[in-house]
């Protein structure tokens, strides 16, 4: 699968909340750093995104634009539209390992 199609198969997972398959995602050392949080390994990255999911009723997230760099990095434009109420323009940069895991996840809201 190309990281672009990884990317996508991510922000679909986020939005149906599925941590289980999330998982399946990240390699044991991913790292997940955005404007309010930083988070290490696995564990942590998972129990990060169950505390958003378990305080959100509807998290959708919108791809617009992708952009595969040569380092294995895919930076992504996307909107977040948080409980039909909020609405957040972000740019997420996503970088792989060697077995197209993810490793890192970069969110900057704009």
């Amino acid at each position: 699968m190309k990281l672009t199609e990884i990317c996508k198969l991510y922000f679909e997972l986020f939005s149906k909340k599925d941590l289980e398959k999330l998982s399946l995602l990240f390699c044991d050392d991913v790292v997940l750093r955005d404007w309010e949080t930083h988070a290490i390994g696995k564990k942590e990255v998972l129990a990060t995104n169950k505390n958003i999911f378990d305080n959100l009723d509807n998290i959708q997230v919108i791809l617009f634009d992708q952009s595969l760099s040569h380092n294995n990095k895919v930076y992504n434009e996307i909107v977040i539209e948080i409980n039909d109420e909020e609405t957040l323009l972000v740019i997420d940069v996503i970088v792989f390992d060697e077995n197209g895991l993810i490793k890192k996840i970069e969110a900057y809201k704009g």
